[in-house]
């Protein structure tokens, strides 16, 4: 392995720790009370090692929320192809599948709740949408051509049905991130959802 390589491998190994450690304090601490001496000493890396991967905290914050973000869409992609190959599923069902399991990935885990907490707080709502709309928009707006491309939709736009349903989505987290009953806002969030979405269905 040749030093440029060393280096830029050590170089991800700190940005991930660092990360890993914002994370864990975000979600123990809240954001305002982890501060970056707390981080970089959880990390066990110098304050200077932060700024050097990181402009500011808001920055590792996003960083961190990505980091779930795309976990958790990369297990619904996955889980999707599983369905698409499997006997006997149809896209209808692919698609309620898919929603349910988003609606799971990030309504489902506490952690990950906390984090969606914070997140509209610490990054403001249009970031956040600048962000589903890179990781997660694509996908949403796949699914609905896959629907369309089989005439399993009805007659709509495409792109305007998946920031819509993008909408939906991000609102039924936050709700279930926000409810003091978790586990049951998510079975309604789930149902709603599903009706909802089931009414892009051609036919129906």
């Amino acid at each position: 392995m040749s030093v440029n390589s060393r280096r830029e491998e050590y170089a991800a190994q700190t940005r991930a720790a660092i990360v890993v450690s914002a994370r864990t304090l975000f979600i123990a601490d809240g954001y305002d009370k982890a501060s970056i001496e707390a981080i970089a000493a959880h990390a066990r890396v110098s304050k200077g090692a932060v700024y050097h991967h990181f402009s500011d905290k808001k920055a590792i914050f996003e960083e961190t929320l990505l980091d779930d973000i795309r976990s958790a869409r990369d297990v619904i992609v996955e889980r999707m192809a599983q369905l698409a190959q499997a006997s006997g599923q149809n896209p209808r069902s692919i698609v309620l599948s898919s929603m349910s399991a988003t609606l799971a990935a990030f309504g489902g885990d506490e952690e990950i709740r906390t984090l969606h907490r914070q997140a509209h707080a610490v990054l403001g709502a249009e970031r956040l949408r600048d962000i589903d709309g890179k990781e997660s928009l694509p996908v949403i707006t796949a699914i609905l051509q896959n629907l369309a491309d089989t005439d399993e939709l009805r007659d709509v736009d495409v792109p305007m049905a998946a920031e819509l349903l993008l909408d939906l989505v991000r609102a039924a987290i936050t709700t279930v991130a926000l409810a003091g009953n978790p586990e049951t806002a998510l079975e309604h969030a789930d149902s709603i959802v599903s009706h909802m979405v089931s009414g892009l269905f051609a036919g129906n």
